[in-house]
């Protein structure tokens, strides 16, 4: 857990943010999936859920890369 923020309001601000919207973000959280996506309604933020599932990153990461 993070000491101030939660990790879906920092994964929201760099989705949002003109500056930041275009780095590549995959949240990794063993929160339950329906509130992560609930805090991030508009951006295209992939969820995993913990445990994580290594083959599932490599995919999206693969996705990321041919981008």
């Amino acid at each position: 857990m993070m000491p101030t923020l939660h990790g879906g309001d920092v994964a929201w601000q760099l989705a949002t943010d003109p500056g930041t919207r275009s780095i590549n973000i995959i949240v990794c959280s063993g929160a339950d999936q329906a509130e992560i996506t609930r805090k991030l309604p508009l951006a295209k933020i992939p969820i995993l859920e913990k445990p994580l599932d290594s083959e599932i990153l490599l995919r999206l990461l693969q996705a990321h890369l041919t981008e």
